[in-house]
């Protein structure tokens, strides 16, 4: 008799600090794909990992129903599944710490404000031994390859045996609703930093330095290197700094195995006229990708006359992971 699942539930200790995860493994979630028919078949999508990024917490009880079913994360999870299937691996992380609902990524961005904006997008790539260093100059993306890491997904290297060879990844996708988009774009810019530095490649950084370099460099880097796409869900912050470019767009697209894809999901609650610097950072973001060689697409949600509201701003999520709800849509 097969011991049970672990709960999806989990809190993973990071390289800047624990994190609470939903984690469902591939193929054996309680979560139906859009095809539920058993067993694995050929035409399933291939394995995969997604990793989802939410935003603010809504907690008034007069919000419609569907705000507060879209940030339940098991009704996120099922829209996950729906468009990625059963191959793939699920991770939805909480923001460490809410700020009067508002969402806190401080473990996955280099300096936030109080209540979790980003102050900028650095990158940084150290060239020495330190994980210290990695952390900081690398938030986001040292700090989910360590969470994967925790969960046994992939092992974790010894730095005592040698150079870092962490096993390949399967494609990765990060989705990111709202404000999580901050983390997306940190993410971003650090793929691009990491690309840079191993001129296009998806290995350890070329000569390192002796003795091995940081084993969660090594994570970092092969993380980077699987990173297949980013999909921006009506992303939005108060002030600037949803959408960015980052200054080393172009060597994403020189990978060996080619650029991630960028797909920017809006409705007019977060893009309409007076609704702040959004749009033209998305046009900047979007003009800047696309001059790099990057496959990047704008893709509006939610018109067609209907009233803007948060409950259009959540919707979103469905409207751009294409699964239909569960139950008959409301108004709001």
């Amino acid at each position: 008799m097969q011991p049970p699942p672990p709960p999806p539930v989990r809190i993973l200790p990071g390289a800047r600090g624990a994190d609470k995860v939903w984690w469902e493994e591939a193929s054996t979630s309680g979560v139906a794909g859009p095809d539920d028919r058993g067993p694995t078949t050929s035409t399933d999508p291939p394995p995969c990992l997604v990793v989802f990024f939410g935003g603010d917490r809504i907690e008034d009880a007069a919000a419609h129903p569907d705000v507060h079913r879209l940030q339940a994360p098991g009704e996120v999870a099922r829209l996950l599944r729906a468009r990625f299937g059963r191959g793939a691996t699920l991770l939805i992380i909480a923001a460490n710490r809410h700020e009067a609902g508002f969402a806190c990524y401080d473990h996955f961005l280099a300096k936030t404000t109080l209540s979790g904006e980003p102050l900028g997008y650095p990158a940084r790539v150290p060239d020495g031994q330190d994980d210290g260093a990695v952390a900081a100059g690398l938030p986001a993306l040292a700090q989910l390859a360590s969470l994967l890491a925790a969960g046994g997904w992939p092992p974790v290297a010894d730095a005592a045996a040698g150079p870092a060879s962490p096993p390949p990844l399967p494609p990765t996708h990060l989705v990111a609703f709202s404000k999580g988009g901050s983390v997306l774009n940190q993410a971003l810019a650090e793929a691009a930093a990491l690309a840079e530095a191993v001129g296009g490649g998806t290995g350890p950084p070329a000569a390192p330095p002796s003795p091995p370099a940081s084993p969660l460099l090594a994570h970092a880097t092969t993380l980077a290197g699987s990173l297949a796409s980013f999909t921006y869900v009506d992303v939005g912050l108060p002030g600037r700094g949803a959408y960015a470019c980052p200054p080393g767009a172009a060597s994403l697209a020189d990978r060996p195995g080619g650029p991630p894809t960028i797909t920017l999901y809006g409705t007019p609650r977060q893009w309409g006229p007076g609704k702040g610097p959004q749009a033209a950072e998305r046009d900047r973001m979007v003009a800047g990708l696309a001059g790099a060689g990057v496959p990047v697409a704008v893709v509006e949600c939610g018109g067609g006359g209907r009233r803007e509201s948060l409950a259009m701003h959540f919707r979103c999520l469905e409207q751009a992971l294409g699964a239909p709800p569960p139950g008959p849509p409301g108004e709001g």
